[in-house]
């Protein structure tokens, strides 16, 4: 299978479908390098948000660089 240069993946907290470092890992299986993820999450306030600290954790222990803001 090629290889892409982004992927995708959803995630909500407390869904059940696993945790969010799994879904980051799984998002970059066939994701060349360098490449792009993006993670959709639920807004602030919405059942389900995971807080950027979290994602940048999770990021890191999934092996992924987070963006500098």
């Amino acid at each position: 299978m090629d290889g892409c240069s982004r992927s995708g993946s959803s995630f909500r907290a407390g869904d059940g479908d696993g945790d969010l470092t799994d879904t980051q890992a799984d998002t970059q299986e066939n994701l060349e390098v360098p490449g792009a993820v993006f993670l959709l999450i639920p807004q602030q306030g919405v059942e389900g948000f995971v807080e950027p600290a979290g994602i940048t954790t999770t990021a890191k222990t999934a092996r992924l660089n987070t963006p500098k803001r």
